[in-house]
């Protein structure tokens, strides 16, 4: 800790990229600094920010500023710092109109709005680009579905709209922040309690919904938790059902999709899950239109270099349904059997919160509807209930109560 703060004894002479990456570690570290210090070096960013250096690494940075991967990192370890210390430096100065700064120093949280909409703008206004590109293929493709009928000509047009999502999804990360910048940006803006104007927020929610087709799966958890922790967002639901419909292919991908008795599990009919199908061919596909390769799949909806955390699934489901969302039947259908497939690997708060959010989406009748899961519920949490939160004990004794389970 002593050479942290002889490192940290000047703050002036960083750049904007070794700002960064110093505080993200001090905040790591759990090393507190002086307020004197952190009111320095919150001066300094704020040059930086505005461009009054050049970016060291890590991505383009804009009109001479901060680049994407420094701005993220700068707030994601200003959200893990106590806000006494960021009170105590914050100074004086009030929010721009129509913004709330929360516990961020006002002058800090304004600038870093002003320089972050720089790279939103750049990659909303890439993403549109692009998507308007690729759809005349998708169009073309659908065309041919509708006159050739059949489930591989439904199939090509699934992959084809496909495509046209993850061309101006490969667009937008290339323009701007990527899936891990931005998650991290909204994850600690919500939590710092900051409420941008309307303008940042389209941006950012557009920008969003724009990336959701490359996001891996713990990415979209974090994206849609953040929203969840926000007030509503202009283009919420685009950016909800993009999520969902991101996190549904990755299950499908990963096998969590099928129902186990031989049927599809992402819905009704012989191949209702196309569109999970095309995106589980096209994930392994490899390199087509920016698309990251993985493994060839090993059967209908399933790519063994998927990976799907429970607590991605649990997050995303306990976000959805705080919101009051309902997704499209085939993203919710896939959503829910893969919290059924994951209750054996869950800990005790992603099982609360499966539990919670199933009693607020699954339609009757469904494998995960409350009267079905309940049994499951109590087998998988009775080996957990010695560490259990006294949270999670209530949410799974309520749910298993309103399910009548006895």
């Amino acid at each position: 800790m002593e050479r942290a703060a002889a490192a940290t004894a000047e703050p002036s002479g960083f750049g904007p990229q070794a700002q960064a990456n110093m505080l993200w570690a001090l905040s790591t570290l759990h090393f507190t600094p002086h307020p004197a210090w952190l009111r320095a070096f919150l001066q300094r960013s704020i040059v930086n920010l505005a461009g009054g250096s050049a970016s060291s690494s890590g991505g383009s940075a804009g009109a001479g500023g901060a680049s994407p991967q420094a701005m993220a990192a700068t707030i994601g370890a200003l959200a893990k710092m106590q806000p006494e210390l960021l009170a105590a430096a914050a100074g004086s100065g009030g929010a721009a109109a129509g913004c709330e700064y929360g516990i961020l120093p006002p002058r800090w949280a304004e600038t870093f709005l002003t320089a972050s909409m720089r790279p939103l703008a750049r990659q909303a206004a890439a993403a549109s680009a692009a998507e308007a590109r690729a759809l005349g293929a998708a169009r073309l493709s659908a065309r041919r579905a509708r006159q050739d009928g059949g489930d591989a000509a439904a199939l090509a047009a699934a992959a084809a709209a496909y495509d046209a999502r993850a061309a101006a999804a490969a667009a937008a990360s290339a323009s701007g922040f990527n899936s891990q910048e931005l998650s991290h940006i909204l994850w600690a803006i919500s939590g710092l309690s900051v409420r941008p104007g309307p303008s940042w927020l389209a941006a950012a929610s557009a920008s969003a919904a724009a990336l959701m087709p490359l996001m891996p799966a713990g990415h979209v958890a974090v994206m849609l938790r953040a929203v969840a922790r926000m007030p509503q967002l202009p283009g919420e639901e685009r950016l909800l059902a993009a999520g969902a419909r991101r996190l549904a292919e990755l299950c499908a991908a990963a096998g969590l999709c099928d129902s186990g008795d031989g049927a599809d599990g992402c819905g009704d009919g012989v191949h209702a899950c196309q569109e999970h199908a095309a995106a589980a061919a096209r994930l392994a596909d490899g390199e087509r239109r920016g698309v990251p390769a993985l493994p060839p799949p090993t059967g209908h909806c399933a790519g063994a270099g998927t990976v799907v955390a429970p607590q991605d699934v649990a997050n995303a489901l306990w976000a959805l349904a705080s919101l009051g969302y309902q997704p499209e039947p085939r993203d919710l259908s896939a959503l829910l059997h893969a919290g059924v497939a994951l209750l054996p690997k869950c800990g005790h708060a992603e099982l609360a919160q499966v539990a919670w959010a199933t009693a607020q989406l699954a339609p009757v009748g469904s494998a995960a509807h409350p009267s079905a899961l309940a049994p499951l519920v109590v087998r998988h949490s009775a080996p957990l209930l010695r560490g259990m939160s006294y949270v999670s004990l209530w949410t799974i004794l309520a749910f298993v109560a309103d399910a009548g389970y006895r």
